[in-house]
């Protein structure tokens, strides 16, 4: 029998003799396979994958929600999300690829519990764009449920929130003219009338301020036909809810609206009537505006406000074919443009002072100039 060894390509002979690998070859060799053994995972790794992923049909995504005094010092929340089989589908009737689930508990926190154990899906807050609060809730007071809110994980802080006249729910069920979701219309009306006054962030904001009460979004539904005779339950705008510290207590409605405005510094356009004669209406378009505040401390330690407003305006309407080519006129009609603007500025100012509120910030502005 013969028996043949064979070498592997790195023994060799030396000198007659052979040799054998050192130590630290052999750490060397180990140390390399180590390390490409470690790339390779690593490699892997970044190429798993979602791992964690969340299919849209599994998760109910919050769109809007309402929140409501419910008996008993207990909290009513109501919430609006879509319905993913829906979407994308053109509707049948009055079928809506939304609906609503209602849920009440001790907290805000709680009741949103409840809610989730009664649905299949889990319940997504990070897209929330309207917080829409009931008028008996704000009146109860803000700062316990905003505490909650924005301490949720996951909480959309820049959504905007709404005063509901009567409650959240209601206003959540309403429609607009051309939106399909509520929250849509609400949102749009936001956006066009001070979104930097009511976002969340900002509220949270004035409830924390020991100088500074909050002013939100009034809003409510009501009947109408729109000329047919079924009838729906429109929202609409009905001005600013007035707060003292975390409750509410007033509305500023009518001329106080852009009162505030002016005084607050947030103009956004709009329109108004002024006559010079009996019989003779101007509609005007303010278009711009800017308003500057300037407090000063007299002597005694009194403090004085001044407040300089300037606008640009056009002639959208001329009832009653008054010369406005005539400067004599146009003198006038300014003028009488700012006795309107002046009291518009001087009714929001008396329901401050009727409240006891400064829903404008006049504290702040006497430490920022004036810092202690």
């Amino acid at each position: 029998m013969r028996i043949r060894i064979a070498r592997r390509p790195h023994d060799q002979h030396v000198n007659g003799s052979l040799h054998v690998p050192s130590a630290s070859s052999k750490l060397t060799a180990i140390m390399r396979r180590l390390a490409v053994s470690c790339s390779l995972l690593m490699i892997a790794t970044l190429l798993g994958g979602c791992w964690d992923r969340t299919e849209l049909n599994d998760t109910a995504i919050a769109l809007a929600t309402a929140i409501d005094a419910g008996p008993n010092e207990s909290i009513t929340v109501t919430i609006d999300y879509p319905i993913p089989a829906k979407l994308g589908k053109a509707g049948s009737g009055n079928e809506k690829p939304y609906t609503f689930i209602q849920s009440t508990g001790v907290s805000f926190r709680d009741a949103v519990s409840k809610g989730q154990n009664r649905m299949s899906r889990k319940l997504n807050i990070s897209h929330r764009r309207v917080l829409v609060i009931g008028e008996e809730m704000a009146k109860r007071g803000l700062r316990p449920v905003f505490d909650e809110i924005t301490r949720l994980s996951g909480s959309r802080l820049n959504g905007i929130v709404v005063i509901a006249r009567g409650t959240g729910s209601d206003v959540l069920h309403g429609v607009t003219p051309i939106d399909e979701y509520a929250w849509e219309g609400l949102r749009e009306f936001g956006k066009s009338r001070g979104r930097s006054l009511i976002e969340i962030k900002n509220v949270a904001e004035s409830l924390s301020s020991q100088t500074n009460d909050p002013i939100i979004l009034y809003m409510g539904v009501e009947d109408n036909k729109d000329g047919g005779e079924k009838s729906s339950k429109q929202i609409k705008y009905l001005g600013y809810a007035q707060f003292r510290s975390d409750k509410m207590i007033g509305i500023f409605k009518d001329q106080q609206v852009s009162g505030i405005r002016w005084l607050n510094g947030h103009f956004i356009p709009y329109e108004l009537k002024a006559s010079l004669l009996p019989g003779q209406t101007i509609t005007l378009n303010i278009m711009e505006g800017r308003s500057t505040f300037r407090p000063r401390i007299l002597s005694g330690n009194k403090v004085r406000f001044d407040l300089e407003v300037k606008a640009v305006c056009s002639v959208s309407g001329n009832y009653g074919l008054l010369e406005l080519d005539d400067m004599k006129n146009i003198k006038e009609l300014s003028i009488e443009i700012s006795k309107v603007i002046q009291q518009s500025i001087e009714s929001a100012f008396a329901q401050m002072q009727e409240q006891k509120t400064d829903s404008i910030g006049f504290g702040n502005r006497v430490f920022r100039k004036y810092p202690r």
